[in-house]
């Protein structure tokens, strides 16, 4: 009987040894690997080695955390991802005024829906990885897909709409209250976009840049906060020059002044380097200098206007902007914005007889909670033919075109969990419809749209 406790033991010793040799010392296991005993049975094991003398305290406690620890790192990542997505149904109709470019032009109403499904993996406590896709027709200012797009209901098209990895900084790297910093590679969300208004006189919404973003903040004071946003961003690879690219700087703040006031302040400059004739063959009409097409349809940018030139150059912005909010009357706060920017390198073009035309501005507000009663909105905006690259310009309240502007008024309302329902309508017009000069333009900008989205988040 003693020959076979001591037989048993012997196996016990073993088992215990394989187990926390292949456990604590080895990666995941091959394919065709026999699983390694379940986590219960080596605690177990360790327990009764413990108990019967043959393991003391010391050697104890450090084969139990060893084991602890390599369990931790081949824990599974899935319980760490975050998944997400909306689904969003558009019904919009076009409604237009006859103009010297395109004449009548019939009434247009369709329908559109946008899907999107994204993923946050927390692989560390420092670094995340972001990756999301969308529905679209290949535009890289829109994910909505029109009903009918494809003949015979041909299915419709996905694409990569993030994927970027997120390294954020430990909180004592940062001296101040409430710190945080993060450095953003690949394919990443706008870091130059301001959540409290509507930011659209520049940038279309839908836009992911492709490069590197620094985002940091943290509070100075009590009821301050500052922020820092910058990029750089390529726009389009090249063989045999320079890439064109966007590097940008951000600066700005928000400040508490009571209880019911906030207030907020941002600068920004955006510089676009290296560009290229077919950068601003897009700009002026969507289409590259051999009249290929551009990823989207733009238009508006005068020839020779953006930067002074027709080969290439360089375009230099700076946008202000600023907001107040306040919250005093219960379930119908406000907030009012007015934002401005001008491209300093916009010239008087050389081929036609216009203006540098390099301003933007537009001012807006906001009353109301949609998960209360409702929401109610105006903006208004104003971009001058040179004020930006009209191919990154918002594409649904003025088309995505520069020298336009917009009358858009919206109501929003919560109708039940993680669904909203909004009807928008955008009275829209050409700034100036002189021709030649502003042909690329004119054609379908006095018209009216109205949208009516239901979006269902999960």
């Amino acid at each position: 009987e003693g020959s076979m406790k001591c037989v048993n033991f012997g196996r016990a010793v073993g088992v215990v040894a394989f187990a926390i040799s292949s456990l604590a010392t080895s990666g995941p296991a091959a394919a065709g690997d026999k699983p390694p005993p379940e986590p219960a049975v080596v605690e177990e094991i360790l327990r009764v080695l413990n108990e019967k003398g043959l393991l003391d305290e010391d050697e104890y406690s450090r084969l139990t955390a060893r084991y602890s620890a390599a369990e931790l790192e081949r824990k599974s990542l899935l319980p760490r991802i975050k998944f997400y997505g909306d689904l969003r149904l558009r019904g919009e109709g076009f409604w237009y005024d006859e103009d010297p470019v395109e004449g009548e032009t019939p009434n247009q109403f369709r329908g559109r829906y946008r899907a999107r499904l994204g993923a946050d993996a927390e692989v560390t406590n420092f670094a995340v990885v972001h990756l999301r896709i969308a529905s679209g027709q290949d535009d890289s200012r829109s994910e909505n897909t029109t009903f009918g797009f494809k003949s015979d209901w041909g299915p419709g098209g996905i694409y990569i709409d993030r994927a970027n990895l997120e390294l954020k900084a430990p909180s004592t790297w940062i001296p101040l209250s409430e710190g945080k910093a993060s450095l953003d590679v690949g394919k990443v969300a706008n870091p130059f976009v301001w959540k409290p208004i509507r930011d659209l006189i520049l940038w279309d919404g839908d836009i992911a840049p492709e490069g590197v973003a620094v985002r940091a903040s943290g509070d100075v004071a009590k009821g301050l906060n500052v922020f820092f946003n910058g990029g750089y961003f390529i726009n389009d690879e090249n063989s045999s020059s320079r890439d064109p690219h966007l590097i940008g700087a951000q600066l700005g703040a928000s400040y508490k002044a009571a209880d019911t006031v906030t207030v907020g302040a941002r600068t920004t400059w955006y510089g676009i380097e290296s560009i290229d004739a077919n950068f601003l063959c897009r700009g002026v009409n969507g289409k590259n200098c051999n009249g290929s097409s551009g990823s989207t349809a733009a238009g508006g940018n005068i020839v020779g206007g953006l930067t002074g030139s027709t080969d290439g150059g360089r375009v230099s912005v700076g946008e202000f902007g600023a907001y107040a909010n306040y919250s005093g009357i219960e379930d119908w706060p406000v907030t009012a914005w007015v934002d401005y920017a001008t491209n300093f390198s916009a010239e008087s073009s050389g081929v036609f007889d216009t203006g540098s035309d390099g301003d933007a501005w537009n001012a807006g507000v906001v009353v109301g909670d949609r998960t209360k009663y409702l929401e109610i909105g105006f903006d208004y905006l104003y971009v001058e033919a040179n004020a930006f690259p009209s191919q990154l310009i918002e594409s649904d309240w003025i088309d995505g075109k520069s020298n336009r502007e917009a009358y858009v008024f919206w109501l929003t309302r919560r109708l039940f969990a993680n669904t909203d329902l909004q009807t928008l309508v955008s009275f829209g017009d050409a700034i100036d419809d002189s021709l030649p000069a502003y042909e690329d333009s004119v054609g379908k900008a006095d018209r009216v749209r109205f949208q009516t989205d239901l979006t269902i988040s999960f």
